[in-house]
């Protein structure tokens, strides 16, 4: 099982056409014309941005890193991915240079699942447990998140559910 994080490309810029490049890590130099943008093909999607085959949990360069069941990421408008590392029950960062950080870990953030951005630079972040590490199908609590500040609140107030499920979760500012 591999655990490093894995981060598809959905569009590139220059020619990505086999015939022109055998190597996916061809790169376009700076000042160049990138060209028409075009879909990559499939083997040219996939890239490990941090972490490895062995789980753990270590901050770090790209290969340093290390992972317990990262199951979802968010690209901020600052071109920093967050990540919800589920089994280590903390919020990673790794940044454009791909330097992995922790940027929360609270003794009642319990397994967090569920990111999204939020305004002001902050994320939303949905939890399987609740804040006391309780866990059924009921479950679950919404955390509004300043990765800067490495501090998270409860949301609650700002989110509910849109359907009777509990799939679809609106928040409001």
């Amino acid at each position: 099982m591999r655990l490093g994080l894995v981060a598809v490309t959905l569009c590139a810029c220059g020619s990505m056409d086999p015939a022109e490049h055998h190597d996916a890590a061809t790169q376009i130099d700076a000042g160049e014309d990138p060209g028409e943008c075009l879909l990559p093909t499939l083997a040219q999607t996939v890239a490990t941005l941090a972490g490895c085959s062995r789980s753990g949990i270590a901050d770090g360069m790209r290969g340093d890193a290390r992972f317990n069941n990262p199951t979802n990421a968010i690209i901020a408008t600052t071109g920093d991915t967050y990540i919800t590392d589920f089994d280590s029950s903390r919020i990673r960062k790794i940044d454009r240079s791909g330097n992995t950080t922790t940027v929360l870990q609270m003794q009642n953030f319990h397994k967090p699942f569920g990111i999204a951005l939020a305004p002001a630079n902050k994320l939303y972040v949905e939890t399987d447990d609740n804040d006391s590490g309780a866990h059924s199908n009921n479950t679950g609590t919404i955390w509004l998140v300043d990765p800067d500040a490495h501090t998270a609140d409860r949301a609650e107030s700002q989110c509910s559910p849109m359907d009777a499920s509990h799939s679809r979760i609106t928040c409001t500012t």
